[in-house]
């Protein structure tokens, strides 16, 4: 593909001090078709962001398309069937290009706008023909003045260029496109859904020019507005409000070199009555949008963006906060994908540890495999000949290999765990077989900080736990443990998908019971326990480091520290990971029950009560005295395993192994619950 295509791309006649604030260019070709095509076939790939139009119309699927990669290995363009636009005749074929936070350090890549085409057009008479980007397009400045996916967007209504993208469009004073460099990436395509518009709110004004879309979500405020021209309005986006109840919290960590713009969108108007705007590169999380600026009239509409794949599962009782949890567990994982999981709208950063965190409830409850498959092959552009992975995908920059992010707990376990659930709950052993060299390579890197007994100690390469109440007063779990529990559940995975493929699985149950052994050393060296916080207790009793007999003791402890938290999740996202399957095996799911719907303190049920429609980065995210959790986002999906509980316990709909049919259905009868309805 592209073979004899070239990158084209623009130089402005107005360029700013940096790709942000140099303005989008119109990229555009008008061409004759003499009849009508029997098929028509768009490739094309816009950097760093693109939307892609045909005469006079936005492509369909082409909100946001470009799709990140490490473009050092990986450089993923769009397929589009454009039969049916195309006129007999006329036609011209446009795009805008926009900043897609090139420069971050995220993505892999950095350098100059650009854009690759390759239309394939096929007649009824078996003729064929193919138009490719080359310098033969034209190109202008467009209206967008400004553009970064993590900041925001502006646009001057008063530059807008009218019918720049019809048949009929005259281009005769625009200037000829430049050429790019190639890219050293091999172009594929994609299983992975399109983004899409996949719902409208209406806002409401609540106070004097702030307003309220009634949910957290991600996308953009569509704007229909009245006003003086050359007035500058600025929407500025938040998920929360101040205490004052009148004005958006923007406070964040990440704001960069555009603290003015984070967060926000910026319009000039043109005195059109009613004038509409909506976004073409920019995006954020929010649920809240403060207008600053002059207008005669405004309405403001939510539109939810996010990667259109769907919940395949469905669950509902007649307990109010129950439902309100699994609604905000949804909500998040949907709002949260954006090609790749983001650990959060607002910040757009691809943290897999999240992922690894979320993946079972991604893989069972939505129709997920296509993408957690490219995070995977994103992992595999990113991954160190060392076996290190980022804690962010795609990315090839050395600051996100941080040590603190790059041991079995946090980063590297994510695709053990995605092959492991698509196996569990799809029956595909697939994944596990393409992804196989690379499990092996991160088994490698677990030895290499191991010591000699094949225990991680007490590294950098660790994180321990993550996001507990307790966290600041230092009760998080112990980095070494956490470590070692999922090298020993990464090895236990390899150890049963091997043995389904044909392959020796002693060498990975070896190191598993050697690890055990050595923790047991450590921690139990006259088989008693030595003092442990929750998530510990959890983790080690779920994932085999106890013995059978030993169990009960551990899950005593375990209810011992529910009932000294006065029934509260005061430990951090591993423990919670873990706890429902550990927990209702051994009888205790009446007590979650409790702990979930409790709203006596900080937890799931008092953020249902205080109306969040989406799952916070942490409990505590509006302490007292701490400024700094300006930075806690309030879309965050990794708390959403909690959602297993529901569908595995309370509806008792475990599939266990479909491949081998072993599924059962076992609800769990609960007080506080008398009608429950729930589907895969």
């Amino acid at each position: 593909m592209f073979e004899y295509s070239k990158w084209i791309g623009y130089d402005s006649k107005r360029p700013g001090k940096d790709l942000c604030t140099t303005p989008s260019p119109y990229i555009a070709k008008s061409f004759t078709l003499t009849q009508k095509p029997s098929k028509a076939i768009l490739n094309i790939c816009g950097i760093g962001d693109a939307a892609y139009f045909l005469n006079g119309k936005r492509i369909p699927d082409s909100i946001r398309p470009t799709y990140i990669s490490n473009r050092n290995k990986t450089v993923i363009y769009n397929v589009f069937d454009i039969t049916e636009e195309l006129n007999v005749g006329k036609n011209r074929i446009g795009a805008i290009l926009g900043n897609f936070r090139l420069n971050s350090g995220h993505y892999g890549f950095s350098g100059p706008l650009m854009l690759i085409m390759e239309l394939q057009i096929e007649y009824p008479d078996g003729r064929k023909e193919k138009i490719l980007s080359d310098e033969s397009f034209k190109a202008t400045d467009s209206p967008i003045l400004f553009t970064s996916t993590l900041c925001g967007e502006r646009q001057d209504a008063r530059l807008e260029i009218p019918d720049w993208c019809d048949p009929d469009f005259d281009d005769s004073h625009w200037d000829n496109v430049n050429t790019r460099i190639l890219l050293p990436g091999k172009f594929r395509t994609t299983d992975c859904p399109p983004k899409r518009i996949t719902a409208e709110h209406k806002f409401v004004e609540i106070a004097p020019k702030l307003f309220d879309c009634g949910i957290t979500t991600s996308g953009y405020a569509r704007i229909k507005i009245t006003g003086k021209a050359g007035t500058l309005i600025k929407l500025n986006y938040s998920e929360r409000l101040l205490p004052d109840g009148k004005h958006v919290d923007r406070s964040t960590f990440v704001a960069g070199n555009y603290p003015d713009m984070y967060n926000s969108d910026e319009y000039i108007l043109d005195g059109t009555k009613g004038k509409v705007f909506d976004q073409f590169m920019a995006f954020h999380g929010f649920r809240y949008v403060e207008v600053v600026g002059d207008y005669e009239d405004i309405e403001l509409t939510a539109v939810t963006v996010h990667t259109d794949f769907k919940e395949t599962a469905h669950f509902e009782c007649d307990n109010d906060i129950i439902n309100k949890i699994h609604s905000a567990c949804v909500n998040s994982v949907l709002t949260c994908c954006q090609d790749v999981f983001v650990d959060n709208p607002k910040r757009d950063a691809p943290w897999i540890g999240d992922t690894m965190l979320s993946s079972e409830v991604i893989v069972s409850e939505f129709d997920s495999k296509s993408v957690l498959l490219e995070n995977a092959r994103h992992c595999h552009d990113s991954m160190k000949e060392t076996g290190q992975l980022p804690y962010a995908v795609p990315s090839i920059y050395e600051f996100t290999f941080s040590k603190r992010f790059s041991g079995p707990d946090w980063g590297n376990s994510v695709v053990f765990q995605t092959v492991w659930w698509l196996y569990k709950y799809y029956g595909d052993i697939e994944p596990f077989k393409e992804f196989r060299p690379d499990l092996e390579n991160s088994l490698k890197f677990f030895a290499s900080i191991a010591d000699e007994d094949g225990y991680i100690g007490d590294s950098d390469y660790a994180t321990g736990d993550w996001s507990g109440l307790h966290a600041y007063e230092n009760s998080m779990a112990r980095n070494d443990i956490m470590s070692n529990v999922y090298y020993k559940w990464d090895l236990d995975i390899m150890a049963e998908l091997s043995e389904l493929c044909g392959y020796d699985r002693t060498p990975y149950d070896q190191l598993a019971e050697k690890i055990k052994t050595a923790f047991r050393t450590r921690y139990m060296p006259n088989g008693e326990f030595k003092e442990m916080n929750a998530t510990e207790l959890i983790t080690l009793a779920a994932r085999g480091f106890f013995e059978e007999y030993e169990i009960p003791e551990i899950l005593e402890r375990i209810a011992k520290r529910f009932e000294d938290d006065n029934y509260l999740i005061t430990f951090g996202v591993h423990g919670i990971k873990m706890m429902s399957e550990l927990m209702c095996k051994y009888g205790y799911g009446q007590l979650l029950f409790d702990v979930l719907v409790n709203t006596d303190g900080l937890g799931y049920a008092k953020n249902a009560l205080d109306g969040l429609t989406a799952l916070p980065e942490r409990f505590d995210y509006a302490r007292e005295g701490h400024p700094e959790d300006g930075m806690v986002s309030m879309n965050h999906h990794f708390f959403c395993m909690v959602d297993t509980y529901l569908y595995r316990h309370l509806a008792g709909i475990k599939i266990n192994d479909m491949a081998s049919g072993d599924i059962e259905v076992s609800p769990l009868f609960v007080k506080g619950i008398n009608n429950l309805k729930a589907e895969f």
